[in-house]
């Protein structure tokens, strides 16, 4: 082995080792906690969220009466992203207006999250439940 390859290799498996630690795992995981379905307030809604090319994205994955524009399947979240705690710098999809709106959540505990919405100076919070 070259003094090279020994020096490749060493980096690689110090590597392996940062990204199996806890505190690269714990990290991971509070992220991927947002993962699976939630319910809307009006409970006329399930929302699925899923990890899409490093971050967040959710899409309608149950309706109790579809409106026309909504639709199953259909993406309504993209692009968050996680930060210590926050999901954040998120794109939001309101079907019945038919535009995106800035987006960001917190999960208040494990079976709850609260999504905002922006535009502007314009804000409104939503609680999610599982």
């Amino acid at each position: 082995m070259t003094q090279r390859t020994f020096q490749w290799a060493l980096l690689l498996s110090g590597m392996m080792m940062v990204m199996h630690s806890p505190a690269f795992s714990q990290s991971a995981n509070a992220a991927d906690k947002i993962l699976g379905e939630w319910i809307n307030e009006t409970h006329d809604r399930k929302i699925e969220f899923y990890r899409a090319a490093g971050t967040y994205e959710a899409r309608l994955s149950w309706l109790k009466n579809a409106d026309g524009k909504a639709r199953t399947g259909q993406v309504v979240i993209r692009g968050l992203t996680y930060n210590e705690g926050r999901y954040e710098k998120g794109r939001l999809y309101m079907p019945a207006r038919d535009a995106w709106y800035n987006c960001s959540a917190v999960l208040k505990d494990e079976h709850t999250l609260a999504i905002t919405g922006s535009a502007g100076l314009f804000s409104k919070t939503k609680t999610w439940t599982r």
